[in-house]
């Protein structure tokens, strides 16, 4: 089974969607990284299709962590007047990571128990494996002083 893991921003607040007769959940999650100097955005569009107490912190500027099933799609790009690549997710697993927005572009601090008492109480795991860490630099003995 394929899965992707992403970490990036809500592109807008959660919407509830309809579609012949069955209710999901959708939200836009953005990854930002540089590519030869230029910074480049990644979107992708997640469905939820349950119920979860994490969805009322789900609002636009959201730092959050989600694993699930990609699905890859191909779409004329009106932008760039070529054919790209879309990735949508159904989410198996959403956490709420760094601070919450506020709406005048500040981040609030988010009390880590509210993170995991709302990540426990829609049956998400509270935790992600853990990510790699850079080698720490060795000193060759002469240090500059």
């Amino acid at each position: 089974m394929v899965q992707i893991e992403i970490i990036g921003n809500l592109g807008a607040d959660v919407r509830e969607v309809d579609y012949n007769g069955s209710k999901f959940y959708s939200f836009s999650v953005c990854d930002n990284r540089k590519v030869n100097g230029k910074e480049v955005a990644q979107w992708f569009t997640c469905n939820l299709n349950r119920q979860s107490e994490v969805l009322q912190y789900l609002v636009k500027g959201q730092q959050v962590f989600v694993r699930g099933l990609p699905v890859f799609g191909i779409f004329d790009s009106s932008v760039y007047h070529c054919k790209m690549v879309k990735v949508d997710i159904f989410v198996n697993e959403i956490q709420l990571v760094g601070s919450a927005p506020k709406p005048d572009g500040q981040t609030e601090s988010t009390e880590a128990g509210q993170q995991s008492e709302a990540a426990a109480a829609s049956e998400v795991p509270a935790t992600a494996e853990p990510q790699p860490q850079a080698p720490e630099k060795k000193s060759n003995g002469r240090g500059k002083k």
